[in-house]
């Protein structure tokens, strides 16, 4: 019956206030939005900057600059290859598990984790700390995960990346 009542003060142009889950998807999807919009930015701002550091070199020497810049993004690449490699071991059987909209969230933020764990890696003073950092903030996208664990696994995974680095030098 209050289905009706609700049907007839639509049709009569009246307007219902919204159930609490619906104001709670809304603020969800609102929420996604905007991080996906900040996540673009950010995106646009890393294309932006590669770009002008790689125009740059090729507009001064030519065509000559070419091939090896291709070499060198083919290194960059597997080494960010590597490196989502690490992160996503033992986590595979979690993945599958999750939500798709989850799993395509964590997807994104793991290959973000990546390209900046990568930057953290070249650098000549690697500081674990802030490896630790973005590793744990990147798995507490997993829902129901337990803080502890959290830790764990991203002391394991640092140190397989560090292992990693002193590999490749």
């Amino acid at each position: 019956m209050p289905q009706k009542i609700e049907e007839q003060l639509e049709k009569q142009g009246f307007e219902l206030p919204e159930s609490p889950e619906s104001k709670k998807e809304s603020q969800e999807k609102g929420l996604e939005q905007g991080f996906e919009n900040l996540e673009q930015i950010e995106d646009s701002a890393e294309q932006a900057m590669e770009s002008e550091s790689s125009s740059t070199p090729e507009q001064m020497e030519g065509a000559s600059v070419a091939p090896a810049q291709s070499t060198q993004l083919s290194a960059k690449q597997q080494q960010i290859k590597r490196v989502e490699k690490v992160l996503e071991s033992g986590l595979e059987d979690t993945y599958i598990e999750m939500q798709p909209r989850v799993r395509k969230k964590f997807k994104k933020v793991g290959e973000k984790t990546a390209k900046k764990l990568n930057k953290l890696l070249n650098k000549t003073k690697v500081k674990i700390k802030k490896i630790i950092i973005l590793i744990k903030k990147w798995l507490s996208i997993i829902p129901g995960t337990n803080k502890y664990f959290l830790e764990q696994e991203a002391k394991i995974k640092a140190d397989e990346l560090i292992k990693m680095r002193e590999n490749s030098r």
